[in-house]
């Protein structure tokens, strides 16, 4: 459920050859991966949590109502029922399991909350598996696009934008996480440093990068009004999905959040913190000291920030 507007998704989760208890594992774990992602706009456009995910298990029918021309369907049954009565009991942010749901799922791989004087269950903290969760000290680069007209004009200039931001990533062998584009502006996470890629300059590489980005979306992208990058360095949470044709990185965490926070306090430049400042080694000359803003949900600095 998408809170205030009271926007609700409901998603069914059909398995054929699977345990139920699996079939609640992979639901869990998608639910996660979309908490995460929409953490990352939360974060980049200062908003409180919206998004809230209950899941719940067992039987449903579904009726089609209408004509060839306008149908609706139906859903309705005690899984139906289950998970009405767990959505009310979480909030935003939070994964809630309904009584059913917890009863029949493999446990071993689950932290939960109880709450208090019901059988439904808050997901706090879940195993996504061994060899595929892993903290590692990395560079982030967080770029903020704005628009100066709507996205449905932009088409051209969406690509263009990807183009221009993808060859500068891959240029200082970045991983792109995540990529989101909204009606204002888009967004590109990009990580330096993860375990196949060791190098010890991975924060000059980034900031150069970053900066490249920013001047050549401003040179060549008239549709922009502000392009904003953060840069931070640090211990980044990471997962790891191997996909039949490539791989696919997903990076979180503080360093992740305060490289977002980065492009809204400090919009149409490029910020970094002092730990890619130093790490850089760059000249001194080329990073200006800011006048640190306000906080938000957490993300606190404990030094100053740079811009390049």
């Amino acid at each position: 459920m998408i809170l205030p507007a009271d926007d609700v998704i409901l998603a069914q989760w059909l398995e054929e050859n699977i345990q139920l208890s699996d079939a609640i594992s992979q639901a869990v774990q998608c639910a996660l991966k979309i908490l995460d992602e929409c953490n990352v706009q939360r974060i980049a456009h200062s908003r409180k949590p919206r998004v809230k995910i209950a899941i719940s298990a067992g039987r449903f029918s579904r009726v089609r109502v209408g004509d060839e021309e306008h149908q609706i369907c139906v859903v309705f049954g005690p899984a139906v029922e289950d998970i009405r009565s767990a959505e009310a009991l979480v909030e935003p942010g939070k994964i809630i399991l309904s009584p059913e749901a917890w009863r029949l799922c493999d446990r071993e791989n689950l932290t939960i909350e109880p709450i208090e004087n019901q059988e439904a269950v808050t997901i706090y903290e879940t195993g996504r598996g061994e060899h595929l969760q892993e903290i590692w000290p990395a560079t982030v680069m967080f770029v903020n696009l704005q628009y100066a007209q709507t996205l449905m004009d932009l088409r051209g200039s969406c690509h263009k934008v990807s183009e221009i931001i993808a060859e500068q990533m891959f240029s200082c062998r970045a991983e792109i996480c995540n990529i989101f584009f909204f009606e204002e502006g888009c967004i590109f996470l990009g990580v330096v440093g993860l375990p196949e890629d060791k190098r010890q300059d991975k924060a000059a590489v980034a900031l150069q990068a970053a900066y490249r980005i920013h001047e050549l979306c401003l040179q060549e992208i008239s549709s922009l009004s502000t392009v904003s990058v953060g840069v931070t360095t640090g211990r980044v949470l990471y997962s790891l999905e191997q996909l039949p044709l490539n791989k696919k990185y997903t990076a979180y965490g503080h360093i992740v959040n305060l490289a977002a926070k980065l492009t809204t306090d400090y919009p149409g430049i490029v910020s970094c913190d002092v730990a890619t400042k130093l790490y850089s080694m760059l000249p001194l000359s080329c990073l200006i000291p800011q006048v640190t803003r306000s906080q938000y949900d957490g993300v606190r600095y404990q030094d100053e920030i740079n811009q390049m």
